[in-house]
């Protein structure tokens, strides 16, 4: 696959406990960032992403398929038109 043709997905969430971002690499389970700044977290997962290309060391050891609604917020998921595949 061409550097150009990586599909690399970030994923930050908010630990209120300890009042900080914390952001992992879709595909790298141990890589994580943790900040008090989202932006800062953001930051640091684009840097490590780009090197990660730039050096041909991005071997993903898994692959992001989707990300589900599980449930909450307007429509619960019993709400959402069923699938045909």
């Amino acid at each position: 696959m061409s550097k150009e043709g990586k599909q690399v997905f970030g994923l930050i969430e908010f630990d209120p406990t300890r009042n900080v971002f914390v952001g992992r690499i879709v595909g790298f389970p141990h890589i994580e960032f943790e900040a008090k700044a989202f932006g800062d977290v953001e930051r640091r997962l684009r840097e490590s992403v780009l090197a990660m290309i730039e050096s041909d060391s991005l071997v993903m050891e898994t692959e992001f398929c989707a990300l589900v609604h599980l449930a909450g917020g307007a429509r619960d998921v019993a709400d959402l038109p069923a699938s045909n595949g």
